[in-house]
């Protein structure tokens, strides 16, 4: 009778393992580049790559300008104020860090943000949604940045897959042609921790 045989891997097999994959960071930069239908085929890979992609906004319009005109990333969690019919606006809070990461982005040409600035919105699936980045209670205690417009579109969208709770990050960014973009990704509630620990996890 035929016994298999248990493959014994030592510290050197594991070391030769690593080495075949390339690191977390290329691995980004390529997924970065590709266009949303293959983006969404790429999911389905392999676990690192499912839980690496929602991460990144699924659009390579501009090409190299995005490494330099990208801000850092806002997350977001979503309240039932975000996601009212009645409201129909995106807070984008805390203030801080809209004022660090977000306004440093704007150019006086863009207008007045009082007034509202146009602005064209991606969400996770590469749908555009027209918008305007304002400014409410301008000047008081509750002031706060917000995108109004094509909100309640994007709402209405993904109604069934947006909950109080869930993680928007929120990058701005500056296209050639559009001018000032934002770009949204969906992480759903509890799912962030998880995904910060397997990147973690794929650099070691």
């Amino acid at each position: 009778m035929h016994r298999s045989r248990k493959k014994v891997h030592n510290d050197d097999d594991h070391q030769d393992q690593k080495e075949r994959y390339l690191p977390i960071e290329i691995q980004t930069e390529i997924l970065r580049r590709l266009p949303v239908k293959s983006l969404a085929r790429m999911k389905s890979v392999c676990k690192p790559w499912c839980d690496l992609i929602p991460e990144y906004p699924p659009f390579v319009r501009v090409g190299g300008l995005i490494r330099h005109c990208f801000s850092e990333p806002l997350r977001k969690v979503l309240t039932n104020s975000d996601l009212s019919w009645y409201n129909k606006r995106l807070a984008l809070v805390p203030r801080d860090s809209v004022t660090r990461l977000l306004l440093p982005m704007l150019e006086p040409k863009d207008g007045d943000i009082s007034k509202g600035i146009s602005v064209l919105t991606y969400d996770w699936l590469g749908n555009k949604f027209p918008m305007r980045f304002t400014v409410w209670n301008l000047g008081t205690r509750v002031q706060m940045h917000v995108l109004v417009g094509g909100w309640y579109g994007l709402c209405y969208k993904h109604s069934k897959t947006m909950t109080v709770g869930d993680r928007l990050i929120v990058r701005m960014f500056r296209d050639p042609s559009d001018g000032i973009c934002f770009a949204l990704s969906l992480v759903k509630s509890g799912r962030e921790d998880q995904l910060l620990a397997n990147q973690n996890n794929n650099r070691r």
